[in-house]
C-alpha cells in the first residue's frame, strides 16, 4: 500500500511542475494541444513588437503590467491566443487538403530566410526570440497562410469564406 502513495505522490509532483512549467492546455483544436507556455511566447515576442515599432514612430514603449494598459495587454492576449489558433487551423487545413503540405510550407520558409545572416539578430530585436521560436511563431504561420491561400485561390474559391467554414467544422475548445 505504500507504493501506492508513493506513486500517487510521484504523480502529483510532476503535474506539479508540468503546471509550474507551463505545460498544460489553453486551447485544443481537435487533438492538438496549444500550452500556456507557447501562448505566453507568443504574447512577449507580440509585446515586444508593438514596443519596437512604438520606438521607431518615436513613442515610448509601454508598460504592459500597468492598469491604464490592461486594455491593450487584453487585445495582445487575445490576438496571440487567435494568432496560435488560426496557425493550428491552417496546418490542419493544409494537410487535408495536400500531402506534401509541410515541405511546401518548409521551402517557402527557406526560400524566405536564405541568406539571411541578420535575421536572428533582427528576431531578438523586433520580438525577443531566439531563431528557432520566431521560426515556428512568427515565419512557418506565416508560410502557412500563404500556401494554403495559393492553393485554395487557385481553385477559383474565396480563401477567408473557405477557411471560415473549415474552421466551423473544427473543435475549438478554450479553458
Amino acid at each position: 500500500m505504500k507504493n501506492v502513495y508513493f506513486i500517487l505522490f510521484g504523480f502529483a509532483m510532476a503535474a506539479g511542475i508540468f503546471a509550474a512549467a507551463g505545460f498544460y492546455p489553453m486551447a485544443t483544436i481537435g487533438f492538438s494541444v496549444i500550452t500556456r507556455r507557447e501562448w505566453k511566447k507568443a504574447e512577449h515576442a507580440a509585446e515586444k513588437f508593438y514596443n519596437t515599432q512604438n520606438l521607431k514612430l518615436g513613442i515610448g514603449p509601454v508598460d504592459f503590467s500597468r492598469s491604464e494598459n490592461a486594455t491593450l495587454k487584453r487585445g495582445i492576449e487575445r490576438e496571440s491566443l487567435t494568432a496560435l489558433i488560426e496557425s493550428e487551423l491552417m496546418q490542419q487545413a493544409g494537410e487535408q487538403e495536400f500531402s506534401d503540405f509541410d515541405s511546401r510550407v518548409e521551402e517557402r520558409v527557406d526560400s524566405a530566410t536564405r541568406g539571411k545572416k541578420t535575421l536572428e539578430r533582427a528576431a531578438t530585436l523586433s520580438y525577443g526570440l531566439n531563431a528557432k521560436d520566431f521560426q515556428r511563431l512568427i515565419l512557418v504561420p506565416q508560410a502557412r497562410l500563404e500556401v494554403l491561400t495559393d492553393h485554395i485561390t487557385k481553385k477559383g474559391v474565396d480563401f477567408m469564406d473557405w477557411f471560415e467554414n473549415f474552421r466551423q467544422s473544427k473543435k475549438i475548445r478554450l479553458f
